[in-house]
């Protein structure tokens, strides 16, 4: 099998969406160190992000970030941009007090505001922004077209919406893997992607991309349709080689358990235990024991200007 499959359900920056199927809340601790995990690959999008403000010739005094999660993203802002204030907004109360515990412990509290607000919800009332973020969130806002356009109307003149969203197929073992080592059915790999394709399309505000559009290229056409200048464009990847170290594997369960919840209704009985053998403790071809693991992840970032009228 390929293992490979969309990141269409995991959120390594520790961003929260609201489904009802997972308990965010519970799953803070889980977040804040999968963030901590894949604190390069943020930094190295922060670092991009921040050429092109200096570009531009303002840094951001206002930041938004939705769908915040337990502030990983936040704060690494507030740390790049010393100057900048940032307001989180996120459905889950417990997510938000970890935030704000970060903030305290590292001197930032007063920078730092949180807003409890189930999303998609009206922002308007927040103000207006040099920066709005919004990583691993946006197919979660209804109506892409409409979510882009309405969160870039929250920006200043000159401001940037900050799209981070799925990158290439996430893989995490060999291609030439011996048919011995095979983890569940022949073409589990494929049937995943197309699982996760199928729950992303019903109901995640996707509806109107055509059936042969790639996830990648979604945010470019949102933001077309929206009448949006899209900056720039990147693909940050990052890679954990085998055997991974206990972090990674943290990172890569937490992906698979997300992958579980959602997809029950799209997957036949043979897949849904193949991805249950992965994440059982006891089996050796599973995330805790087996040696033949890496985790290849990436993201696509989208820098989109404020609209010119």
């Amino acid at each position: 099998m390929t293992n490979s499959t969309h990141q269409h359900a995991e959120h390594a920056h520790g961003h929260h969406h609201d489904h009802e199927d997972i308990d965010w809340d519970a799953m803070g601790e889980t977040l804040e160190e999968e963030g901590t995990v894949v604190a390069p690959m943020l930094e190295d999008i922060l670092g991009w992000v921040d050429g092109l403000l200096q570009d531009r010739g303002r840094p951001p005094g206002r930041i938004l970030d939705v769908g915040s999660g337990p502030g990983v993203g936040s704060i690494a802002m507030l740390q790049r941009w010393p100057a900048a204030s940032a307001v989180a907004v996120d459905a889950g109360a417990g997510l938000l007090a970890r935030a704000e515990r970060r903030a305290a412990d590292l001197g930032l509290a007063g920078r730092l505001t949180t807003v409890e607000r189930r999303l998609p919800a009206d922002l308007t009332d927040l103000g207006r922004f040099d920066l709005v973020w919004v990583s691993m969130v946006l197919h979660h806002l209804g109506d892409g077209t409409e979510a882009v356009r309405t969160l870039a109307d929250l920006l200043e003149p000159g401001g940037y919406l900050v799209a981070v969203d799925f990158g290439d197929p996430m893989t995490f073992l060999p291609e030439d893997l011996p048919e011995d080592l095979q983890v569940g059915p022949p073409g589990l790999a494929e049937r995943l992607e197309a699982a996760v394709t199928a729950w992303l399309r019903h109901g995640h505000g996707h509806e109107d991309v055509p059936d042969d559009a790639t996830v990648n290229g979604d945010v470019d056409a949102l933001a077309r349709a929206a009448g949006l200048d899209v900056v720039a464009v990147r693909d940050v990847r990052l890679r954990f080689e085998r055997p991974l170290d206990v972090p990674s594997r943290r990172l890569f369960a937490g992906h698979l358990r997300r992958f579980h919840a959602v997809l029950g209704d799209h997957l036949d009985p043979e897949d849904m235990a193949a991805l249950e053998s992965l994440l059982d403790d006891a089996s050796a071809e599973g995330v805790t024991r087996s040696g033949l693991l890496h985790l290849d992840t990436s993201r696509r970032v989208h820098v989109i200007a404020a609209p010119t009228s």
